[in-house]
């Protein structure tokens, strides 16, 4: 998806949420009975997770006016700069990895280039510079009303964030918009997965001698469903590991050299070893990519494919070709359950690999506390869920719907005697015109009866009538 929550932690100076020391003695049931204490930190201990502080706080006061209709014209470009920024960020991170792998086996090599610097010494300046400046820009013309929605989500934790999506409705809707591109995206690349399995399967079910085209649809859709999960899942690994990679290097980015000498061990051995500051920081930030891409990823990944979420988007993202999906209210909240459980875990999962990389690359003093903030990114992106969710059913609905209505059997049947064709003609007529996929020129009726008759690999007059 794309990364709507870049907006976080836009405007407080830093990109991540900071750490507060707990209270002595207090325990995560204080709250629960009516204790005056302050409000929990979202910096959590290492011995507890985002969900055990539940309790949603009472909402601020909004103070900064009214969201502007711009705010949303703003939206979908903040969403595309974030997608293509995602997809050049995971290119970055796959050459930062496979450099680091050379330098590993064979040191002599010396330092291997990342994509990103490379573009920089050719070119004179780097692409990820320009695609923060642009975010910048856009963050900049944000109004203070859509800016003060995200930084209150950022200070909320799992329950508080879905609660804050849910009564905000300037909020959800700016979050659904930007997560349009990347949606838009991955229907592209599971569709063609999907339908280029599907026809595969047929024609080789085809020439094996199957003929029934409902048997044969099913085949297809089979084979569809099978190829669009995977392609899901891998792209959903993608947009979700680039996207947090880019986040991770533009924070390293946005940090002085003082700061980032009092905190890692790993910039004052660069410096140490004689590199320019601004070289320095590029190289710490790529490395800081690549491991933030790597764990994001693995998540966004997994919790695609665990959830069952891949293979419902396989089905909605294939069209026909993956035959959509059933209807019913216990299938409707299915679904939503699934999506939001799936972009719950992989909000959760981003800003896991943002902490991880932190506490790898970025701050050695004290350590990082690696579920800081993932409770808020987590109900963030569960809330996003329900949202697509329920918009990705319907759409599955329609294709299901499309499906029945252009069955073979209700094709008018045309002038001709389609059955004095020669099957090789129908098979060929057939493939070419994707007749189970495609309603540009479908066979008739009659052509289904003789493909159904005959033997479509003999190339003679079906036998049937």
């Amino acid at each position: 998806m794309a990364n709507v929550f870049d907006d976080l932690y836009a405007g407080s100076g830093s990109s991540r949420p900071t750490d507060a020391p707990a209270a002595s003695g207090k325990n995560v049931f204080d709250d629960l009975y009516g204790s005056a204490s302050a409000k929990p930190s979202l910096g959590l201990s290492p011995t507890r997770t985002p969900f055990d502080e539940m309790k949603p706080q009472p909402e601020t006061e909004n103070t900064t006016g009214k969201t502007k209709i711009t705010d949303y014209l703003l939206s979908a470009p903040k969403g595309i700069n974030a997608f293509v920024q995602g997809v050049y960020s995971l290119a970055n991170a796959a050459t930062v990895g496979y450099g680091r792998a050379v330098e590993a086996i064979a040191p002599s090599l010396g330092h291997q280039y990342s994509l990103d610097e490379a573009i920089g010494k050719l070119e004179g300046y780097r692409p990820s510079e320009v695609f923060n400046d642009v975010q910048d820009k856009y963050q900049a013309d944000t109004s203070p009303a859509m800016q003060k929605n995200y930084s209150d989500l950022n200070n909320e934790n799992f329950l508080g964030a879905v609660k804050l999506v849910a009564t905000r409705p300037s909020l959800a809707m700016d979050m659904l918009i930007q997560s349009a591109p990347s949606m838009a995206g991955m229907v592209g690349i599971v569709r063609k997965a999907a339908v280029t399995a599907g026809e595969a399967a047929i024609k080789t079910a085809m020439e094996q001698g199957i003929t029934d085209p409902t048997h044969l649809a099913k085949i297809g859709q089979t084979a569809a469903i099978r190829a669009g999960t995977v392609a899901d899942v891998l792209t959903n690994a993608g947009i979700e590991g680039g996207q947090s990679g880019a986040q991770a290097k533009q924070d390293v980015m946005s940090r002085s050299h003082d700061d980032l000498m009092r905190t890692s061990s790993d910039y004052r051995q660069l410096i140490a070893d004689g590199n320019p500051q601004d070289e320095a920081k590029n190289i710490l930030a790529d490395h800081v990519e690549a491991a933030t891409a790597a764990v994001a990823g693995a998540i966004g990944g997994g919790a695609t494919l665990l959830t069952g979420a891949g293979a419902f988007e396989a089905r909605v993202f294939g069209g026909k070709a993956a035959g959509g999906i059933h209807g019913g209210l216990l299938d409707m909240a299915k679904n939503i359950g699934m999506e939001s459980a799936k972009q719950s875990v992989q909000g959760g999962g981003n800003q896991l690999g943002l902490n991880f990389a932190d506490q790898q690359y970025i701050d050695d003093r004290i350590g990082v506390d690696l579920m800081r903030g993932v409770g808020s990114r987590a109900g963030a992106g569960g809330a996003l869920g329900a949202m697509t969710g329920g918009v990705l059913h319907l759409a599955g609905q329609e294709a299901k719907l499309r499906r029945t209505n252009e069955a073979p059997t209700k094709q008018a049947t045309s002038g001709n005697n389609s059955t004095e064709l020669p099957l090789a003609e129908l098979h060929a007529k057939q493939l070419a015109n994707r007749s189970f996929f495609s309603t540009a020129h479908p066979l008739t009726e009659e052509e289904w009866k003789a493909l159904k008759a005959g033997d479509v690999l003999s190339g003679g007059m079906p036998s049937g009538k």
